[in-house]
Order: C-alpha cells, then sequence, then structure tokens
C-alpha cells in the first residue's frame, strides 16, 4: 500500500513537473544589462557636463581657499620666528580658521555633489525602467531578467541594446 502511494504521488509529481516545464517553454523570457545600458545612454555626458557646471563655482572657491591656506603656512612656516608672539598667534588663529572653514565647506560639497548625482542616476533609472517596460510590452515578453546576476545568457535573448534605443526616441 505504501509502495502504491510513493508510486501515485511520483507520478503525480512528474506530470506536475512536465505541465511547469510546457507552460515556461510557452513564457518568452529574455534579459537586460543594466550597467551596460547606463554607459551608452548620450544622456550619461550631459548629465555629468551638467553637474560639472552646476558645482564649477563652488569647486573654485575650494581652490582659492586652498591656495590662500597654502600661502599663509608658507608665511608662518617662512616668518614664524622672526615674528612677535602675537602676530604669530593672530596668523596661527587665522591659520586654523581657515582650515576648519575649508574641511566644512568640503564636506557641505561633498554631501550636495553625492545628493545631487543619486538625485541624477534616480532620473536615469527612471527612465530605463520604463524603457524596459516599453519593449516588453511592446514585444510581448512575458519576463525580463537582469542579465547581470544569470550565470548564462544565450546573446540573442539580450534586449539592452531595443533598451537603448527606445531612450533615444524620448
Amino acid at each position: 500500500m505504501k509502495q502504491l502511494l510513493k508510486a501515485a504521488g511520483l507520478s503525480l509529481a512528474l506530470i506536475a513537473g512536465t505541465f511547469s516545464s510546457a507552460a515556461m517553454a510557452n513564457d518568452k523570457i529574455v534579459v537586460v544589462f543594466p550597467a551596460e545600458i547606463f554607459q551608452q545612454l548620450p544622456q550619461k555626458d550631459q548629465v555629468v557636463n551638467q553637474l560639472k557646471k552646476e558645482f564649477q563655482p563652488r569647486i573654485n572657491e575650494l581652490k582659492a581657499l586652498e591656495g590662500k591656506i597654502k600661502s599663509k603656512r608658507e608665511k608662518y612656516k617662512r616668518d614664524a620666528e622672526l615674528m612677535k608672539e602675537g602676530d604669530r598667534t593672530k596668523l596661527e588663529r587665522e591659520l586654523d580658521s581657515l582650515g576648519a572653514d575649508y574641511q566644512l565647506k568640503v564636506k557641505a560639497f561633498e554631501e550636495d555633489n553625492r545628493r545631487r548625482q543619486a538625485e541624477e542616476q534616480n532620473k536615469i533609472r527612471e527612465k530605463v525602467m520604463k524603457a524596459i517596460d516599453a519593449v516588453a510590452k511592446r514585444e510581448g515578453y512575458d519576463i525580463v531578467l537582469n542579465g547581470e546576476t544569470t550565470v548564462f545568457v544565450e546573446p540573442s535573448l539580450d534586449i539592452s541594446d531595443k533598451v537603448i534605443a527606445e531612450i533615444g526616441k524620448k
């Protein structure tokens, strides 16, 4: 009796596996490579140039402050022993103040730059996702997988070029 139940259970499992395999064979499965798409987007260079232009005044300000600090340090090294105690103390405090100001501005710059880059990357990611969705619907694909997380992909299943072309249309 136990053997009969085991055989029946095994038969049902094999039949269910055959049906699910047949159903999967009818699915249209493709892959995309998001990193490749991001690298080939023409908007990428535009965004880089936009951010560079946006942050250039602050970069120039930081460079000027670096120059000022460097010249004051050189003056301190050169003239510290010859200076009056009060003048030396004043220069030391000025260097400390400039250094603190510089560190604060660098930290704010890095945070703002990181935030803006993330904002722009999210905009691009959204465009890519919409393009993948549009291509998948238009071509009738059932499943779109991330090709970067798969072990092997037949090159004919890669729709990254179609996604890039779709983004270029907009």
